[in-house]
């Protein structure tokens, strides 16, 4: 996603990756990183945070400070449902000024279904919100594994 995270009047490359749909094995490693662009060059990478899983992420400003924060959605329907409760699914990470300190929140633990997030004031009442597109089921053994609501929406989140 090329978004102006740092605010310095150029376009820089947010990057997300978390895919754990080849080997299923959700990694530390994961999450979303962005690379500074200067000039007419990529040069300088910086993490944004760690989500094992993490597909997508979105980005708003959350907390109205005037700069942008991130937020990270993790997808591993592939996994036995009974370890989802192991991860984090939803993180907002918390712009602190320059986009290279941020302070990371839980949002949800336990969901990791999504495979899309936008971050858009919906309502139109001043304050942003997140929306999840969700993996509505896995079928195996004859029977559903995983049932959720196709659009998962956060209201005006400004804190966890």
């Amino acid at each position: 996603m090329r978004v102006d995270i740092d605010f310095d009047g150029d376009r820089d490359l947010l990057l997300v990756n978390g895919d754990t749909l080849d080997d299923n094995t959700p990694k530390p490693i994961h999450g979303v990183r962005w690379l500074e662009k200067v000039g007419q060059e990529f040069v300088e990478f910086h993490e944004i945070l760690l989500l094992p899983g993490c597909e997508r992420a979105g980005v708003g400003d959350l907390d109205g400070d005037g700069d942008f924060d991130v937020v990270g959605a993790a997808f591993m329907p592939q996994l036995p449902e009974e370890e989802w409760d192991r991860w984090d699914s939803l993180v907002w990470a918390e712009n602190l000024g320059d986009a290279k300190a941020w302070e990371v929140h839980t949002i949800e633990s336990g969901n990791p279904v999504h495979s899309a997030v936008h971050v858009d004031d919906i309502d139109r009442d001043g304050v942003m919100d997140i929306v999840t597109g969700n993996y509505v089921w896995i079928v195996g053994s004859g029977k559903s594994q995983v049932r959720r609501d196709y659009l998962t929406v956060w209201r005006g989140l400004t804190k966890p």
